[in-house]
């Protein structure tokens, strides 16, 4: 048997089309365009509040230790055993340019304290 080229073409629509009339009728047995569950806020914990301290340094040549420590002291955090990240350029804006941060900026700060503020 030999098909033409139109024949050929309006067999393999006509097998698509069937393919994906299955294929919704699948999905829709199993539920894809069913309407989602309400919401239940009650089945969420409420969040817990977290200690944030927003510090200002004017640049990296100041005093880098002591405005950090000033924040854990803020937060009243102890940072003993624990990881430690510090997030420079909160925000930060300069026309036609990015604001980045230099790692190497805040060596002297992990060498000063102690060892356990780590650029990530």
């Amino acid at each position: 048997m030999s098909l033409t080229r139109k024949q050929l073409l309006i067999r393999t629509g006509a097998a698509a089309a069937w393919v994906g009339a299955g294929g919704v009728v699948l999905a829709d047995r199993m539920g894809a365009f069913d309407a989602p569950p309400p919401f239940d806020r009650g089945s969420f914990p409420p969040p817990s509040s977290s200690a944030v301290a927003v510090l200002k340094a004017e640049t990296y040549d100041g005093d880098l230790e002591g405005i950090v420590l000033e924040g854990l002291r803020l937060v009243d955090a102890d940072v003993r055993r624990r990881s430690v990240v510090l997030k420079p350029n909160l925000v930060e804006f300069f026309h036609r340019s990015s604001a980045t941060t230099d790692p190497a900026s805040w060596s002297p700060l992990r060498t000063r304290c102690g060892g356990w503020a780590r650029p990530r």
